[in-house]
C-alpha cells in the first residue's frame, strides 16, 4: 500500500529552479523527511500510480486530453470530502513528492512561477495539477457519473470561463452553462459567462433551478449570436 500522506507549508523552500525544471535528481521521501506528515485516514494511492503511468503510455507529453481523462479517476480514487481536499497539504505531497514526474510531463515549462504554480498552487482553482482537476470533477460529476467533467475538460476555455467566476461553486448552473454552452465557440462561451456573471448582480442563484438557468443561458446565447450575426451583416 502507498498511503496519501502531507506535505508541510515550510517544504516549499525546496522547490529549486532545477527540480521544476526535472534538471536534477527527484527529492525522495527522506529528503522532505521533516516536512511530511501522515494523512488522517488511508487513502492508497497504487491504484492512482497505475493510472498516472497509463496515461503517460497513452498520450504525448503536454496534452490538454490527459486531463479529461484523469479527472474522473482522480476524484475516485481520493474519496475526499470536501474539507479533506481544501488542505493543500495533500496536493503538495502528491505534486512535489509522489508523481513530480507526471507534473512535468503534463505542462511544459513556460517560467518558474508558471511552473511553480503546477506543483505548489495556493487556494486558488487553476493552479497545482492535482487539486484543480479533483475539484472540476466534484463540481460536475452527479451520482458518479462524469460525463460532464469529461465535457467541460475538453476545452481548456470551457472551464477557465466557468471557474473564473463564483457561478461554478453551485453546481445546477454549472451543469446548465456546460449543457448550453459546451459546444460553442470561445468567444461565445468567454461572452456568455461574463453576462451571466453580471446578471448575478441582480438575481440571488440559488433561488433558481437547472431549468431555468439553462433558460438564462440560452437568451444570453441567443442574444450573443444575434449580436455577432448584426456585427457581420454591417462589415
Amino acid at each position: 500500500m502507498k498511503p496519501l500522506k502531507r506535505l508541510m507549508n515550510e517544504s516549499k523552500v525546496l522547490l529549486s529552479e532545477g527540480f521544476l525544471r526535472g534538471a536534477e535528481r527527484s527529492l525522495s521521501e527522506e529528503d522532505y523527511e521533516e516536512y511530511i506528515e501522515p494523512f488522517e485516514r488511508q487513502i492508497d494511492l497504487t491504484p492512482l500510480d497505475d493510472y498516472l503511468d497509463f496515461l503517460i503510455d497513452e498520450h504525448p507529453p503536454y496534452h490538454s486530453q490527459i486531463d479529461g481523462r484523469l479527472a474522473p479517476q482522480l476524484h475516485r480514487i481520493l474519496n475526499l470530502t470536501r474539507r479533506e481536499a481544501a488542505d493543500m497539504g495533500i496536493w503538495h505531497y502528491l505534486t512535489v513528492i509522489y508523481r513530480p514526474d507526471f507534473v512535468r510531463y503534463r505542462w511544459t515549462y513556460g517560467s518558474r512561477e508558471y511552473m511553480k504554480k503546477r506543483f505548489w498552487g495556493v487556494r486558488e482553482w487553476d493552479s497545482n495539477t492535482f487539486s484543480r482537476l479533483w475539484w472540476v470533477a466534484e463540481q460536475t460529476h452527479t451520482d458518479g457519473d462524469y460525463s460532464l467533467t469529461e465535457k467541460i475538460l475538453t476545452k481548456q476555455y470551457l472551464v477557465r470561463s466557468a471557474f473564473d467566476r463564483d457561478f461554478s461553486r453551485y453546481k445546477p448552473a454549472l451543469r446548465a452553462y456546460i449543457a448550453v454552452l459546451g459546444g460553442d465557440p470561445k468567444s461565445v462561451v468567454e461572452e456568455a459567462a461574463k453576462r451571466f456573471n453580471k446578471h448575478l448582480s441582480v438575481v440571488q442563484l440559488e433561488n433558481f433551478q437547472e431549468q431555468q438557468i439553462r433558460e438564462k443561458f440560452g437568451e444570453i446565447r441567443a442574444e450573443i449570436l444575434q449580436d455577432y450575426e448584426s456585427d457581420t451583416t454591417l462589415s
